[in-house]
């Protein structure tokens, strides 16, 4: 499916692509904005796991919108992921929006582990699945 025909409400988009003409696993350019627009709500100040949940739950919101949460120069990212938290459509299934917003609770202790996101993550597929089928 083309990029320009997932719609917020249709699951993440996987780009086969990946690495060709700097397209990113969800499907978007990841020229321009860089590492800083997905890092987690306290890199360099947090334990290393939970920094990456909420870092890869910023790159799951980045592949139901097709936007990146937190874009500009890194300075402007880091400083807006530290003034909000990311904003999470209503049209991403209920599922999945509980889950990107669990991973991205501001504080550290708040977050899943990453067994806790695999286990949540699994869920939600398999309940995408069986939503198809009927």
């Amino acid at each position: 499916m083309p990029d320009d025909e997932a719609g917020a409400g249709a699951g993440p988009v996987v780009d086969s692509r990946i690495g060709a003409t700097g397209a990113g696993a969800c499907g978007t350019s990841l020229r321009g904005y860089g590492m800083a627009g997905r890092m987690g709500n306290g890199t360099g100040r947090g334990s290393g796991c939970t920094v990456a949940v909420c870092s890869l739950g910023l790159v799951l919101l980045e592949c139901f919108t097709g936007t990146v949460s937190f874009p500009g120069t890194p300075v402007q990212s880091a400083l807006s992921r530290l003034e909000r938290d990311p904003e999470i459509p209503d049209a991403i299934p209920e599922r999945w929006r509980e889950l990107i917003g669990w991973m991205t609770q501001p504080g550290a202790s708040d977050r899943p582990s990453a067994a806790d996101v695999a286990t949540a993550a699994r869920g939600a597929l398999r309940a995408d699945r069986e939503n198809e089928a009927d």
